[in-house]
């Protein structure tokens, strides 16, 4: 078992990144952010998904991902997948810091007639 604090080193990373890639041939894991509040870490899995929107593949490849993190540090017993910061479906301010999937700005003149 692992101390908390320790989990996300580089060689931790590259297992939680198998782990979740393994439920999927398009999904890749980009990075994590972590988002830390009284005892509770609130993790962002960050994927690539070619060009599925991927909503559930990434939903499959964090679960897996955080079962394995259940399984590393002694004291933690459950995890909640969404936990609201998923922003899946809903309006949020971190999606527009934090774009999901691909962001284009465009500027067009338009004629007042």
């Amino acid at each position: 078992m692992r101390d908390a604090a320790k989990l996300f080193e580089d060689q931790d990373r590259d297992e939680i990144r198998h782990e979740a890639e393994a439920t999927s041939h398009v999904a890749r894991l980009l990075f994590i952010e972590t988002y830390l509040s009284n005892k509770f870490a609130f993790l962002r899995c960050n994927f690539s998904t070619g060009d599925a929107a991927g909503q559930n593949l990434v939903g499959k490849a964090t679960q897996k991902a955080c079962e394995w993190i259940l399984t590393q540090i002694e004291g933690l017993e459950h995890f909640s997948l969404a936990a609201n910061l998923d922003t899946d479906k809903k309006h949020s301010s971190l999606n527009m810091l934090h774009t999901r999937g691909k962001r284009v700005v465009a500027e067009a003149t338009i004629p007042d007639d």
